[in-house]
């Protein structure tokens, strides 16, 4: 009797602290980037950005982000701001992986000053991605995502993973990786699940 006790108390024990929880969709999130451009490597544009998520309903969100990237080249200041704000549909696989797809108005800005002189433009179109969600452990989240960007005459196809780790239920630390034909973008971020 005692040896079933203690093998249930053991299987109990074991089964509840490595039971993951579903991915996290409400959340609002602040990180910084850098970002490394194919054959030009004295220009390495980094900056904030802020991004949120929300369930509307059980499978439904939505979702926003928000970026500037800036650098200077030799007296010549480079700004990038870019605006995504988009509606999605999440599907649960199991209890802890959540399959995803998204379409979402994108919006660009690119600005050149320097020497007294400035020019900028802007552009806007949509967006769409597909993903994957997953609570690996209680503590880690990952999501790998492909997207497709069409912005005016230019179109692009991106792919992202990320990975956060949850200090509590609602704090979390991330890195992530996205890349595109000529870009890479490096970040680190800072989540509050709710």
């Amino acid at each position: 009797m005692k040896i079933k006790l203690a093998t249930c108390a053991a299987v109990a024990l074991f089964s509840t602290a490595s039971l993951a929880e579903s991915p996290t969709w409400n959340l609002v999130e602040v990180g910084y980037g850098q970002a490394d451009i194919d054959d030009i490597s004295e220009i390495s544009p980094s900056g904030f950005s802020v991004l949120g998520s929300g369930l509307i309903g059980e499978n439904v969100f939505i979702r926003g982000s928000y970026s500037i990237l800036t650098d200077d080249f030799e007296g010549i200041d480079l700004d990038l701001d870019q605006m995504s704000v988009g509606l999605g549909y999440r599907y649960g696989l199991n209890e802890t992986t959540d399959i995803y797809a998204a379409a979402s108005y994108e919006y660009i800005e690119f600005a050149v000053s320097g020497f007294g002189e400035s020019e900028s433009d802007d552009d806007n179109g949509y967006g769409l991605t597909i993903g994957v969600r997953s609570r690996l452990t209680e503590q880690f989240e990952v999501d790998g995502a492909l997207g497709y960007v069409d912005i005016g005459d230019e179109s692009e196809t991106s792919f992202g993973v990320s990975g956060h780790y949850y200090f509590t239920d609602e704090v979390a630390v991330g890195l992530s990786f996205s890349s595109t034909a000529d870009i890479n973008i490096y970040g680190v971020s800072l989540r509050y699940a709710f």
